[in-house]
């Protein structure tokens, strides 16, 4: 390949920052669809209507070293952290109309449970590829009050160093995952991680961890990032994917928590950022039933079996239009499309949604997609919480068609898509890294 067609192949890449997306002008507001997700709250209530409220809680963990005690504050820090994080989804909710109160943690009295663990290692022999060691000493030490193969557990590691020179060194595994059944994350704690310093910038610091060998900056950037890490891992905690939500949903004040950067903006206006995180309608329409937010006794471990048939695309003026033949024993409430250009991770997926009330066929708009190898994740959403996984490759041609790619599992083939697009269009895709 020349070293022109590479400039402009990079030009192009460059050009399309949102990754072939058509993008909605700056000044345009956050589009929140309270009409969609009303409807899909009127199926839910239908759903669980009759059953009785329980309690379904989110277990929260502090681990730490046996020769670190726990940092400096850390109960009264992070009582206000995640009262902040569970008014954070409180308040998304609340914008499509939802009434909800956050995130129900393990509470005693008001106050909340911190089950704290000591390891049984130095802090040293700890790292960001530690998750499972401490997932089981946590289970062996904690007489079964955490179980890890029914509950949801937030697990907050209080495996930080600070060198000389001040700098602070995270080496705590930083993940989450789950769904409806159960669900564990594990964070970072530091002794100043507090949701009161959010609007702290004078204050300076600086840190190292697993994604950023340094950064240096104010405090209450600091802890943008890191709540928000909190917040974003807790999303995956209820078995949310990553989004980076629909193009029109975003403009240039707002990012999605569930996408790439989207953790690092965690209220960001409380210190002058230029944008603050959210939700996308996607994420929102996925958590609302979530057992930990219905409250519902509900069987949420109820097997669902679809079946999608005929999966294709067809165009009119708005771009792409998905078609789904799709049959289930129970009728989702609604569906999440997930896409994203294979030269991209799935931080950036864009989301697009619909309710839907029949077990039959169903259209989701896309829109105009540029000429690239695409990923597709289809998400069919159940009210008791149950969410069944559909992959898909496919391909658009430069004149803005799909072509669908038959492989195992929705992997992409690329020279199987390049091929093919040569026939039909005499001009290859783009060459993309696997």
């Amino acid at each position: 390949m020349s070293m022109k067609l590479k400039l402009s192949i990079i030009l192009l890449i460059l050009s399309t920052l949102s990754f072939g997306f058509q993008q909605p002008p700056t000044s345009l507001k956050q589009v929140i669809n309270k009409e969609k997700i009303l409807k899909a709250d009127k199926l839910l209530n239908k759903y669980h209507l009759g059953h009785k409220h329980t309690n379904n809680i989110v277990k929260v963990v502090y681990f730490h070293s046996n020769d670190q005690e726990p940092l400096s504050n850390w109960r009264d820090r992070l009582t206000r952290t995640l009262d902040d994080v569970s008014k954070f989804y409180q308040d998304e909710f609340d914008k499509y109309g939802i009434i909800n109160e956050g995130i129900p943690f393990e509470k005693n009295k008001g106050k909340y449970v911190f089950h704290v663990i000591k390891g049984s290692f130095q802090s040293k022999v700890y790292t960001k590829n530690s998750g499972q060691k401490i997932q089981n000493e946590i289970y062996n030490k904690t007489n079964k009050q955490i179980e890890f193969s029914k509950d949801h557990v937030l697990i907050i590691n209080g495996l930080c160093d600070k060198k000389t020179d001040g700098t602070y060194v995270f080496h705590s595994p930083y993940y989450g995952t789950g769904s409806s059944m159960r669900g564990v994350c594990q964070v970072a704690d530091c002794e100043l991680l507090d949701s009161k310093l959010l609007t702290d910038t004078i204050q300076k610091m600086a840190f190292s961890e697993m994604m950023v060998k340094y950064k240096k900056c104010s405090v209450a950037e600091f802890n943008s990032w890191y709540i928000g890490g909190i917040a974003h891992e807790m999303g995956h905690l209820f078995g949310l994917p990553h989004d980076f939500g629909n193009p029109l949903e975003f403009d240039s004040t707002s990012i999605s928590l569930m996408g790439e950067y989207g953790s690092r903006h965690f209220r960001d206006y409380l210190w002058d950022g230029k944008k603050s995180s959210a939700f996308s309608t996607a994420s929102i329409l996925q958590l609302m039933s979530h057992p930990v937010f219905t409250h519902s006794n509900k069987p949420k471990s109820l097997a669902v079996k679809v079946d999608i048939s005929n999966l294709r695309f067809s165009r009119n003026k708005s771009g792409l239009v998905l078609k789904v033949d799709m049959k289930a024993a129970v009728v989702p409430y609604g569906v999440v499309v997930l896409v994203h250009p294979t030269f991209s991770s799935e931080y950036f997926n864009r989301s697009f949604s619909k309710v839907i009330t029949t077990n039959d066929s169903i259209d989701v708009e896309i829109g105009f997609l540029p000429n690239y190898n695409y990923k597709l994740q289809l998400l069919s959403v159940f009210p008791n919480g149950t969410v069944a996984n559909f992959y898909k490759a496919f391909s658009v041609d430069i004149n803005g068609i799909a072509v669908e790619h038959k492989s195992n599992n929705g992997a992409v083939d690329i020279k199987a898509i390049n091929k093919k697009l040569q026939k039909t269009d005499k001009t290859p895709v783009i060459q993309q890294k696997n």
